[in-house]
């Protein structure tokens, strides 16, 4: 069935879908064994993902940690990942791009085609605001204890 598939697509004859097939199958052991890094801008996350994209592992700086905005940690983190996989990403396709299509140039870089939309540079959280109790309020989460308000 994959066969009759690849051929319709125009990939190539019988004998020559199961010789791309065969090397399909060695081209992702081969993405499996290798290892792409990435870094966030601030260089507090450093991210690692092997050829299929997949986490390998992810360091943390001490100093993200104990910061006084920890919880940017968190978009660092997405970021070193997502630049790892754009690394990962262009190479396998260029890699499976060269399996399928031999007889085509290698495809240009397309970073775009894997990164995430830019995002803003967080901005620190602001301090809750201070007010006084009201009438209906049954959360002290953001009560002001200091307030001498009736």
């Amino acid at each position: 069935m994959t066969v009759d598939i690849l051929k319709a697509l125009g990939i190539g004859t019988g004998h020559d879908v199961a010789a791309r097939q065969r090397r399909l199958a060695d081209l992702d052991a081969e993405l499996a064994g290798q290892r792409f890094r990435g870094a966030s801008r601030d260089s507090s996350v450093t991210a690692t993902v092997n050829g299929r994209g997949e986490i390998v592992d992810i360091v943390v700086r001490d100093d993200a940690l104990r910061s006084p905005h920890p919880e940017l940690v968190g978009p660092a983190v997405v970021e070193a990942v997502n630049r790892a996989r754009t690394e990962a990403g262009q190479h396998a396709r260029a890699a499976v791009s060269a399996v399928l299509h031999p007889e085509a140039p290698p495809p240009e870089p397309a970073a775009a085609a894997f990164a995430p939309a830019a995002a803003p540079e967080p901005a620190p959280p602001a301090a809750p605001a201070r007010r006084g109790r009201a009438a209906d309020d049954e959360d002290f989460g953001d009560y002001d204890f200091l307030a001498l308000e009736e």
